[in-house]
């Protein structure tokens, strides 16, 4: 698996995590771009971490689910959930120990769940 610095650690949560680099060679360039609208994939860090994810959805409902973190950096994350989010949805993530908001960038189906591309939002752009 070329591409891949592997490294397991637990975090100062006690979460377990694979620490990797991403290169283009891991995950097929068309797999990683598919859908993001030309975004550059950058290092991430694979997690596993249960949260709630909570949006609102076309008719104005507030939708909150159980979601599970696949990986993150430090622009994003790629979440699982079993309900399909609309591309361009501004959404809140949240757990005991993080919070934040982002814009989904993609949804791709992964099965019986769908796998959702995240771009943080600035604390600029959150300001009320």
């Amino acid at each position: 698996m070329a591409g891949i610095n592997p490294g397991t650690y637990i975090d100062e949560q006690g979460i377990w995590r694979l620490r990797c680099s991403l290169v283009c060679g891991w995950i097929s360039a068309n797999a990683d771009r598919e859908g993001m609208s030309g975004v550059m994939p950058e290092p991430r860090t694979a997690v596993m971490i249960l949260m709630e994810a909570s949006w609102a959805d076309q008719s104005g409902t507030l939708q909150t689910v159980s979601a599970q973190m696949v990986n993150k950096s430090s622009m994003g994350a790629c979440i699982r959930v079993g309900t399909r989010v609309r591309v361009g949805t501004r959404m809140r993530i949240q757990r005991r120990w993080e919070e934040f908001t982002g814009i989904t960038k993609y949804c791709r189906s992964d099965g019986v769940e769908n796998r959702v591309g995240l771009q943080r939002e600035s604390r600029r752009d959150t300001a009320d």
